[in-house]
């Protein structure tokens, strides 16, 4: 909801510790920039909610973008509930034991001892510390007794209760969340029969894609479809997927429509007719060397520079046609000197005293057509590209429209289309507030992680749940995000409603009914570090419009340092400027091979230790970077860990195990031994395939013996086949010895396992 009546003033997110000085009931957004205590200050936050706000764990939702981050998130609350118990637990204890022991004795020394050792650790720890004054203050619990062992058992109290409900915590996704609300407000959302979240959602996708491709190409005149395999605009159906896939993820968003351009191929036709009768010798005083035309011609342009391939380019288009101009490449000879004779470019092919020249040329029949063909080179051009664009419109629509169809065929649905329903429900003009309202009574408390990676229904939700006008008073809405940290945009993450959300927590703190805070405080990192990045960003680096780097300090947590010739930390940020881009990964490949060669000779230590290539991370844009970087690594011998997420079944290894399990099915076929012995299990080169295929008696050896293996199978079951085999032919050994020999044997044994 935008105010435009009242000129405020921007807000500077105040740098403050939001865990102890949040207030807890508004709106909040905290702006945390990496390694500045995200997770420690929510922890914290859900702790004084409990004891301070005197919530209770199903009052309260965190979410945050990844079910991996809501399961760290999820072990740190609770991690932090027990710790504060504990400490509670223990102060009292400690003293009912000062208390019951007599002055002097050792019973009291001991729990003094212990009081003291414990006190140091909570001095130690700025949020413990806020808490037990705060408790000892009266602050907490009930304030009219005057003992103030009950503030301590009311929170010890209250975190009992919270530790034994804490399941009724919810801490999860948005998306998940939304499933939630789906499912206990059923009825009020409009929801009438449950449904569940598809595991196939892409492969519908893909079903869908590759059928509306099928009846696009079927209804198209083949003219076009030629034009359009030419060039490269037109491609199969998994092509599609990631354009397709971009659009699912903006929903809410309106497709804007791209019409179908209509294409004259009757003109392209005729002037391919026209082109037979094309006379080039009336041509020779423009491109001959010796040309009496030349001279009034301008060197600098294409018809004087490009001129003499004239009868290539004519012969090239009376042979082939259509297909030839397609293929004329962009700032190629061909193409300028074909653009020259476009009418705006023909006069300025002369110098303007001979005018006269060009006026020849105009009297020459056939220049109308080589003009009317540079025109049609670049109509096509623009025509084929909306054509593509129009493709991937039709498609992208088709599926949007197709795919809750069939899911609801199957009883099923996707997380964006739950939310994009609640949204919806919210936005109700006759139930939408009443709905916001049994949400918030719920859930009065909201933790939203992540911020900057929400979308637009994702963000409908949250506005209409809890950023309403009026606001309830009962909410306590806390946003967490880092604007420069907005990397899911091709999910449907828009950080312009960040801004937005940003613009209006400032409105309702100039209102008191919200505030701005900031974590600048960075503790994962050593201080020079952090010095030389503020230095860096510093220099007006663009991040966007709204988005500002705010300057960063080094918190007091120690780190091991790294020693380059004696001093630390010299170097702590480097920045390589190269010229070509191809080079990048041979650079960064011989930058930790340098590093490992100065650890070496002693001149790089860590820690106090030489550097190992386990201190060491590569990162890049693209899993085709890192594939490039590992690969030169690799050769180096220098060992390489890397996680992925392929499918086992995707792996080089599973495709020759595959080829073997065709092999023990068909030993006799020729190719499929050639196949199977070849690949990285087995290992024979050329000359090994080429002295079995010279030796017949070898020939069948091999192949009885991948039929016996085969009989095993049959009889014994694939473990006693593959055991067979393995040792025949020294699998396991020959593994060994490859590049990157550990992954392919993990890969092996995963898929022996399945097997």
């Amino acid at each position: 909801m935008t105010n435009t009546s009242l000129n405020l003033p921007s807000v500077t997110p105040i740098q403050d510790n939001p865990a102890l000085s949040l207030t807890l009931n508004g709106l909040h957004l905290i702006e945390a920039s990496a390694g500045t205590g995200k997770t420690w200050t929510l922890s914290a936050l859900i702790v004084r909610l409990i004891l301070e706000g005197n919530y209770v764990p199903r009052q309260m939702i965190a979410t945050t973008f990844t079910r991996a981050a809501a399961a760290e998130l999820r072990s740190r609350i609770r991690q932090r509930l027990e710790e504060v118990r504990r400490v509670i637990k223990s102060l009292l204890a400690l003293q009912l034991a000062h208390f019951k022991s007599l002055p002097e004795s050792a019973e009291r020394k001991e729990a003094d001892q212990a009081r003291a050792l414990l006190q140091a650790d909570i001095d130690a720890d700025l949020f413990l510390d806020y808490l037990v004054k705060c408790i000892g203050a009266g602050k907490f619990g009930t304030t009219d007794h005057a003992i103030a062992q009950n503030g301590w058992t009311h929170c010890l109290n209250r975190l009992d209760l919270a530790l034994q409900g804490f399941d009724e915590l919810f801490v999860g996704t948005l998306d998940s969340f939304c499933q939630k609300l789906l499912s206990e407000f059923a009825f009020e959302s409009g929801q009438g029969e449950r449904l569940q979240i598809s595991e196939q959602e892409q492969e519908l996708c893909a079903e869908i894609l590759h059928d509306a491709l099928r009846k696009w190409r079927a209804a198209q005149d083949p003219r076009l479809i030629v034009m359009l395999l030419q060039t490269k605009k037109l491609h199969d159906g998994d092509a599609y997927q990631y354009s397709v896939g971009t659009v699912m993820n903006f929903l809410s968003a309106e497709l804007a429509p791209i019409q179908m351009p209509t294409l004259d191929f009757s003109r392209l036709e005729r002037l391919e007719v026209a082109l037979r009768d094309l006379d080039l010798r009336l041509y020779d005083d423009f491109i001959q060397p010796h040309g009496a035309a030349r001279l009034g011609m301008t060197k600098s342009k294409y018809l004087y520079k490009f001129g003499s391939k004239l009868p290539d380019l004519v012969s090239s288009l009376q042979k082939f046609g259509a297909r030839f101009l397609l293929s004329i490449e962009k700032g190629s000879a061909e193409a300028n000197l074909l653009s020259s004779f476009e009418p705006i470019s023909l006069a300025q092919q002369f110098n303007k005293k001979f005018e006269h020249f060009h006026a020849q040329l105009l009297r020459i029949g056939t220049t109308d057509i080589l003009s009317e063909l540079a025109q049609i080179k670049a109509e096509l051009a623009t025509q084929l590209d909306q054509v593509e664009q129009h493709l991937t419109f039709v498609l992208s629509q088709t599926v949007r429209e197709r795919l809750p169809v069939l899911l609801a065929e199957r009883g099923e649905t996707s997380f964006s289309q739950q939310m994009r329903l609640l949204a919806n429900a919210l936005d109700d003009p006759d139930n939408g507030a009443t709905l916001a309202q049994q949400i918030r009574h719920r859930y009065p408390v909201a933790l939203v992680d992540e911020f900057q990676d929400t979308n637009t229904d994702q963000d409908r939700m949250i506005a209409r749940v809890y950023r309403t006008q009026p606001l309830d008073p009962a909410v306590c809405l806390i946003l967490v995000g880092d604007p420069k940290q907005a990397i899911y945009g091709f999910r449907g993450g828009d950080v312009q409603t960040y801004l937005q959300v940003r613009a209006e927590i400032e409105r309702a703190q100039h209102q008191k009914q919200g505030r701005l805070h900031g974590l600048t405080v960075n503790h994962r990192s050593i201080e020079p570090l952090v010095q030389s990045v503020n230095a860096l960003f510093s220099c007006n680096i663009d991040l966007g419009d709204g988005i500002d780097y705010p300057q960063i300090s080094a918190g007091e947590r120690p780190h091991p340092s790294l020693q380059e010739h004696g001093a630390d930390n010299p170097s702590p940020l480097r920045l390589l400027s190269l010229s070509d881009a191809k080079q990048e990964a041979a650079q960064i490949a011989w930058q930790v091979m340098q590093l490992l060669t100065q650890a070496a000779q002693g001149e790089l230590l860590f820690d106090g230790k030489p550097l190992q290539a386990e201190h060491i991370a590569v990162l890049g844009y693209a899993n085709r970077d890192l594939d490039q970087v590992q690969s030169l690594l690799q050769e180096a011998k220098i060992a390489v860990w890397r996680p992925s997420r392929c499918s086992v079944f995707a792996s080089p290894i599973a495709s020759d195990l595959a080829a073997l399990l065709h092999l023990l099915l068909s030993p006799y076929a020729e190719g499929r031994l050639r196949r199977g012995l070849s690949g990285p299990l087995v290992g024979w080169d050329l000359a090994q395939l080429d002295q079995l295929a010279a030796d017949a008696r070898a020939l069948v050896r091999q192949q009885m013996a991948f039929a016996d293996d085969g009989q095993v199978w049959t009889r014994q079951g694939f473990l006693a086949a593959w055991h067979s085999m393995a040792d025949r032919l020294a699998i396991w050994t020959h593994l060994a010895t490859l590049p990157d020999a550990e992954r392919h044997l993990v890969n092996l044994r995963h898929l022996l396992e399945l097997l």
